[in-house]
């Protein structure tokens, strides 16, 4: 433990907000024997690292509702640091906050702003997943969240990245100011995430900057999460005509909001992988002591 506990305790962090540090010790603690039933007892000693009171109060209500039902929070603890967020000038004297929780209000995070990745046109794959998106007139949105599971049946595979695609019209001052993808294997619980800004692109090819493998009975999860979107339309999933190649894998999606099916993920680019061993070669080594890597960020460059 003595690891994770140097690593929260770090003074800064290449990191949009201390959510990101939270889910990188969940990971963590459901990693350790009998995890999920001790997720409390597990993570207990490190709360008082976590700078709660730093995190956007949008990204903790996500945090208490990703936790509902695990005993992590108190309802009691829950409401007193959603108090705090809601106003924290008027409630930081009235409050009375957790014990274990950190009074710390100085953010230890900065996440580095990193330029556009340009479109890569070249050939990074042997296979490719389709999805089909068509173009529609009310494809604009502030924020849209993309969900592609892909459970891989046979076979093994190194996934090497996505290709995002927009509709008509993209013009100069189209913007994505914060794409993320948080890209998760199960049941071995490898995890990352890239960030990165799109401007003025009609499409392009994330290349994933950790090596990313699958075999059968593996399932490859990816959220992509589009914020601070500006003159960008979304196209919509088209079912009929997505998934038309012969592959191993068995895949579904989703989108939030999901009235018009909106989606930006059209390709997922992947390499077989004949004869040769799983390697997982400049793995982050967060964490390597007390378990399996789980989660680290990465930038698109």
């Amino acid at each position: 433990m003595s690891t994770v506990r140097t690593i929260c305790k770090l003074p800064k962090f290449n990191l949009r907000s201390e959510k990101e540090l939270f889910d990188a010790l969940l990971n963590w603690v459901d990693a350790q024997p009998l995890g999920r039933s001790k997720r409390r007892e597990l993570i207990e000693p490190f709360m008082k690292n976590i700078r709660f009171l730093t995190i956007p109060l949008a990204e903790f209500t996500e945090i208490v509702h990703q936790c509902e039902g695990e005993n992590i929070f108190s309802a009691k603890e829950a409401l007193e640091i959603v108090m705090y967020l809601s106003n924290p000038g008027k409630n930081a004297v009235s409050l009375t906050l957790p014990t274990w929780c950190n009074k710390g209000t100085a953010s230890r995070c900065a996440l580095v702003n990193v330029p556009a990745r340009p479109a890569n046109r070249g050939h990074i794959a042997d296979q490719r997943v389709t999805i089909a998106l068509r173009q529609i007139k009310r494809g604009y949105m502030n924020t849209l969240f993309c969900v592609l599971s892909m459970k891989c049946l046979k076979g093994s595979y190194q996934i090497k990245g996505l290709k995002l695609a927009f509709g008509d019209p993209v013009t100069e001052q189209s913007c994505i100011g914060h794409l993320s993808i948080e890209v998760r294997i199960l049941p071995c619980g490898f995890n990352f995430v890239e960030h990165c800004k799109i401007d003025n692109s009609k499409e392009i090819v994330i290349t994933f900057s950790k090596p990313t493998f699958v075999k059968a009975g593996d399932t490859l999860h990816v959220r992509a999460e589009a914020n601070e979107t500006r003159g960008y339309n979304f196209m919509q999933f088209d079912q009929e005509n997505s998934f038309q190649e012969t592959t191993a894998f068995e895949c579904t999606l989703g989108s939030f909001p999901k009235e018009n099916r909106l989606f930006f993920i059209q390709e997922v680019c992947i390499l077989s992988r004949k004869g040769t061993e799983d390697k997982r070669e400049g793995l982050s080594k967060i964490f390597e002591e007390e378990g399996p890597p789980h989660h680290f960020n990465s930038k698109c460059q």
